[in-house]
């Protein structure tokens, strides 16, 4: 009788070892969720925040492209407006006269021309620049 008795707390005492080690991986891995849920949730603010800029910035390049019978009056001239060679984006006048096309200055290895900067003061933080 008595070998029963610990043979049965031998029994109970692996079966609380089994259910610490469940418990202790479960709570690793919720706290691992928490951390990933966590980073996701700060990856859409940024998203959520470049999609609302970038449509902000479509909505300008229409404006620009289809204008407003009124808002003409507001609107540069034709030639104070310029593409940025590397990644076709339109700039007005003032931001355009700042930059250079790049042919002008030679690479490090004396070879070719060099792309030049994005100085296009709109679309500096474009993520497609």
């Amino acid at each position: 009788m008595i070998y029963l008795h610990a043979y049965i707390i031998t029994i109970l005492l692996m079966v609380l070892h089994i259910c610490m080690y469940v418990f202790v991986a479960c709570r690793t891995k919720l706290k691992q969720t928490e951390v990933d849920c966590e980073l996701l949730k700060r990856c859409c603010e940024t998203l959520t925040e470049e999609n609302r800029r970038l449509h902000r910035e479509l909505q300008q390049l229409r404006a620009l492209s289809h204008p407003h019978p009124a808002a003409a009056f507001f609107m540069p001239a034709a030639a104070a407006l310029s593409i940025c060679p590397s990644c076709e984006r339109i700039a007005t006048g003032a931001s355009a006269a700042a930059t250079t096309t790049g042919a002008d200055r030679p690479n490090k290895a004396g070879g070719g021309p060099v792309r030049a900067p994005h100085l296009f003061s709109p679309f500096t933080k474009s993520a497609a620049c």
